[in-house]
């Protein structure tokens, strides 16, 4: 959380620190529809192999606020802005059936239901977008760095139950197309894909468990240009 605190300040800082011939600040919202895919894989004994995956896919429509630079270039424009989703993005809850040999020496086997669930907040992308004019329109690139907490809850019946949060962190790309008008009013169509780096959690019967999020955004934002 500190490093992301301090990359979201220091890019704050040179968004609106920089300086340009024709440069606009501009201000609106999205909506987004999300589809995450989750795989998630376990190590019963934390040996370093993999017992078991599965994967999972959650659509999820949520909105998000964005406030970005335009410097204008010889062939279109580039943004640099930071982009916030200000509500929580829940990840389904998920059980998976289980018979456990746990002291079975003393009569203690048992069977059950395990599930995991979880959710992810605090959700900031710092981008870059290089676009080219076509016509009455601008073409764009997105690059960008994401940044989110997810906070796993996993019910087990041979360990203990768990609720941690991780640091998520994620490396976007993405196409677009922008139209303004004249008194500086727009409208973007983005698609978008998130790779996130894996996140692991350890139970109490040194089970590894390991989830890998990947997110496709198709987007639509309106906003204006001051």
């Amino acid at each position: 959380m500190k490093l992301k605190k301090i990359l979201l300040s220091i890019s704050a800082l040179i968004l609106f620190s920089m300086t340009a011939a024709q440069a606009t600040v501009g201000v609106g919202i999205k909506l987004d529809s999300h589809t995450l895919d989750s795989n998630v894989s376990d190590d019963i004994d934390s040996n370093g192999t993999i017992d078991s995956r599965k994967g999972f896919e959650d659509k999820v429509t949520a909105a998000s606020i964005f406030i970005e630079k335009n410097i204008e270039t010889g062939f279109g424009s580039v943004a640099l802005g930071v982009n916030y989703i200000p509500f929580d993005v829940d990840i389904d809850k998920r059980s998976v059936s289980q018979s456990s040999l746990k002291a079975k020496g003393d009569g203690a086997a048992s069977s059950g239901t395990n599930s995991a669930e979880g959710t992810v907040s605090d959700h900031f992308t710092i981008y870059v977008q290089p676009g080219m004019n076509v016509g009455s329109n601008l073409v764009y690139l997105s690059f960008g760095l994401s940044f989110a907490d997810v906070e796993g809850k996993s019910n087990s019946i041979s360990s203990t139950n768990i609720t941690e949060t991780k640091d998520l962190d994620g490396t976007m790309l993405g196409i677009g197309i922008k139209r303004e008008s004249d008194a500086g009013a727009f409208v973007k169509l983005e698609y978008s894909q998130t790779d996130y780096d894996k996140v692991s959690w350890k139970t109490s019967n040194s089970t590894t468990g390991h989830a890998d999020l990947d997110n496709q955004i198709l987007s639509v934002a309106v906003g204006k240009n001051f």
